[in-house]
């Protein structure tokens, strides 16, 4: 094959080679933009865990003081009376493994507003710079299937 033959007529395979490549760039970008990258450091090698679920949710992640990241109907996650695990769907899980956070880790809940809905702003004890935004509705689920009440449930 000569080279102008492969610049006329590319094989498939240098497409999906290149796509894959721009694809985990983003998805690397995404990570670290959103502190996803900083949790999984002291919270990513855990075990997955076995608990009471909720799929499709949607978060805001980020540093304190900055732009949040919306994930919007990616997020996974499970619960049990000691941890919670956050997780992503596929092909996001590619640069943003589970995070399994012990309900201990958990402070400096506090009430905000997510658009028009209640949520709350929640902080890991190992990486306390990055803020996760779950609704209020989420946060009292959470409570529930923890079976203790952990963050407030209302915006003020």
């Amino acid at each position: 094959m000569t080279l102008d033959r492969f610049l006329e007529d590319p094989p498939i395979w240098l497409f999906l080679v290149f796509f894959a490549a721009v694809w985990w760039f983003v998805l690397s970008i995404l990570a670290r933009a959103s502190g996803w990258a900083v949790l999984a450091e002291p919270y990513g090698d855990q075990t997955r865990l076995e608990g009471s679920k909720r799929r499709f949710q949607s978060i805001q992640m980020g540093r304190s003081g900055g732009a949040l990241t919306n994930f919007s109907g990616v997020i996974s996650f499970t619960v049990t009376p000691f941890a919670l695990e956050i997780s992503t769907f596929f092909p996001f899980s590619l640069t943003m493994k589970p995070l399994v956070i012990p309900l201990s880790d958990f402070q400096g809940a506090e009430s905000k507003m997510m658009f028009i809905m209640p949520a709350v702003d929640i902080c890991a004890a190992r990486a306390p710079e990055i803020v996760i935004r779950i609704s209020a509705a989420l946060a009292e689920w959470i409570g529930e299937a923890a079976g203790a009440r952990l963050f407030p449930h209302s915006a003020t």
